[in-house]
C-alpha cells in the first residue's frame, strides 16, 4: 500500500484518513509550484526559496487560479522534498 511505503520512508505512523488527506494537499502544492513556474514571468529563486514573477504577471494568474495567492511572496521551503516525491507521480 502506497501509505505504508511512505510511512517507511519518511518515519512516519499516519494513519490513512489522515494520509490520504496530507497527500492530496502536498500533491496539490507541489502541481500548484509546478505550473506557476512554467508559466511564462514566473521564475523559481532556489536561494530564498520563492516564486518570482511581476505584480502584473502574479494578477493575471491569480484571475485563472486564485489559489496561487498563497503562493505569492511565500518561502517554499518544502519545494524540493515534493519534487523528489511526486516528479514520477506526473498528474496522476
Amino acid at each position: 500500500m502506497v501509505r505504508d511505503l511512505f510511512n517507511m520512508d519518511f518515519c512516519l505512523t499516519w494513519p490513512t484518513s489522515h494520509f490520504v488527506h496530507r497527500f492530496s494537499f502536498y500533491r496539490s502544492y507541489y502541481l500548484t509550484t509546478e505550473d506557476l513556474i512554467n508559466v511564462v514571468g514566473f521564475e523559481w529563486d532556489e536561494n530564498g526559496k520563492k516564486i518570482h514573477a511581476s505584480e502584473l504577471a502574479w494578477q493575471q494568474y491569480m484571475q485563472f487560479n486564485p489559489l496561487a495567492a498563497w503562493f505569492k511572496g511565500r518561502r517554499l521551503s518544502i519545494r524540493n522534498d515534493l519534487l523528489n516525491l511526486f516528479k514520477d507521480w506526473g498528474s496522476a
